[in-house]
């Protein structure tokens, strides 16, 4: 009977053996997974302040654009033209040089350079001519009077 009771304890130890494993493999799975989601938390706060950071910035760039057209579109012929900001990518919140940024309407509309809009275009990273299409119309348009228009538009000096 002893050989009985032996043989008996020892699944009964094995059990007890298996259950300690698997409670210390979910407490590590458990320690893993609080570990992952601490990380993906860290990771998210991190990336949402950048892009609190990021936003409040282009609106503020926004906010001063809106500005400057305002006082653009109300500006006299030969009244100087108030430089927009660059919104966003590197260098934003920066202004343009003059040249190429026109001195007022008379500017924009008479002497402005197909490189002077090329060094805009590529400045504020936004397309005057050369694939936008002019409102009524199907076909693009790359002439320099096209370009200036677009230009205007675009500064808010119509």
């Amino acid at each position: 009977m002893n050989g009985d009771a032996g043989l008996s304890g020892e699944p009964q130890g094995l059990e007890q053996r298996m259950k300690a494993h698997v409670t210390a493999s979910e407490q590590r799975t458990k320690a893993h997974i609080d570990e992952s989601e601490q990380r993906t938390k860290a990771y998210v706060d991190a990336k949402t302040a950048e892009l609190k950071e990021e936003f409040s910035s282009a609106l503020a760039h926004v906010g001063f654009n809106i500005v400057a057209r305002l006082k653009n579109v109300a500006a006299a012929t030969d009244a100087p033209l108030e430089k927009l900001k660059k919104e966003s990518g590197q260098n934003a919140g920066s202004m343009p040089p003059s040249p190429p940024f026109p001195a007022d309407k008379a500017a924009l509309f008479g002497t402005t350079t197909a490189e002077h809009i090329n060094a805009l275009q590529n400045f504020y990273g936004v397309e005057f001519g050369a694939g936008a299409a002019e409102a009524g119309r199907a076909s693009r348009t790359n002439t320099l009077q096209q370009r200036r228009r677009q230009l205007g538009a675009f500064l808010g000096a119509r």
